[in-house]
């Protein structure tokens, strides 16, 4: 028979991980405070830093632009949001999906004008709980695909069938986008952008567990996505991006920094092996997190101009950029 002190010592052991696996899925996932771009370039610590003029020039640019703010109602029901910068000219809209606890001017500050510059209206939306749409809890892709969706039906509804939807994200943006590829989607969904994404929420948080705390993934990952199912109403381990593409026939570009520490490269690598579909992959040297585009433009900037004139081609939209 098991003695009664060791009975409650496991129980106490018990409770205490598990409000150390709330703790720490609050960290992760649980909205908070987001900092200023100007508080973002202070620290000396990010991969943006060294940037920071690049992105001011980006940001001001986007500013300069007319828009119109757009609202949807998610699955769940939370309000979102999107700014909406229309071409006068426009042979496509691009719709653009910011990373983890960041914001679309700051990831796409320096990719804008040049999407702007092929003729593209822009969507860029603030992702469930960032800016200024609803949400508790980050999704981490599981939730922002359906988002995704939404967004894509009400850019279908604003414009019609005759002006192609080009699908990007960065970061957790690109999971997003990833994982919506499986989904139905509108028929004149050309292609899918991906920059830096993850293969899964489990690999990204078992991955920033090792990276970032030292410590085996599996000692707390089971307390946070009990946490997660509970409270948040998704798993970490439901979806990924590589069972998603292979549900898809969407055109994939990926992008990815070989330096990247934090999403290390080798997800892109694992995702592009597993897309079914038209694909190409642009791995940049010396480039960190969400890096390619600022590392080397002109050699990402041709990529995507060739791969989208063949998505169009491939759509027969009379369309050259």
């Amino acid at each position: 028979m098991i003695p009664v002190y060791v009975i409650i010592s496991l129980i106490i052991l018990f409770i205490i991980w598990m409000l150390i696996g709330l703790w720490a899925m609050n960290k992760a996932i649980r909205r908070k405070k987001e900092r200023t771009l100007e508080e973002v370039e202070k620290d000396t610590s990010t991969a943006w830093y060294k940037f920071r003029d690049q992105i001011h020039h980006g940001i001001d640019f986007i500013n300069s632009l007319p828009k119109k703010t757009l609202t949807t109602v998610s699955h769940d029901g939370l309000t979102l949001y999107a700014d909406l910068f229309e071409h006068e000219n426009a042979k496509a809209t691009i719709l653009m999906f910011h990373g983890y606890r960041s914001s679309g001017p700051n990831d796409f500050s320096c990719a804008t004008e040049f999407y702007y510059s092929l003729g593209f209206n822009l969507l860029i939306v603030d992702q469930r709980s960032h800016g200024r749409s609803d949400g508790k809890y980050i999704g981490f892709g599981a939730l922002e695909r359906l988002d995704c969706q939404k967004w894509a039906e009400e850019i279908h509804t604003l414009y019609g069938k005759e002006l192609p939807i080009i699908i990007t994200g960065v970061s957790m943006g690109a999971s997003t986008v990833l994982m919506a590829s499986s989904l139905p989607l509108p028929e004149n969904t050309v292609a899918i952008l991906a920059d830096c994404g993850f293969t899964s929420p489990k690999d990204i948080i078992s991955h920033v567990i090792r990276w970032a705390y030292h410590i085996p993934p599996a000692i707390i990952f089971p307390a946070m996505n009990f946490w997660a199912r509970i409270l948040a109403k998704y798993s970490f381990d439901a979806i990924s991006t590589c069972e998603s593409v292979k549900k898809s026939s969407l055109p994939v570009l990926f992008l990815h920094g070989l330096d990247d520490d934090f999403v290390p490269a080798h997800m892109s690598k694992s995702t592009f092996e597993c897309s079914k579909s038209k694909k190409e992959i642009v791995l940049v040297e010396k480039a960190c997190h969400g890096e390619s585009y600022l590392v080397e433009p002109e050699r990402c900037q041709n990529a995507l101009k060739k791969f989208l004139n063949e998505c169009f081609e491939d759509f027969n939209y009379d369309v050259r950029v």
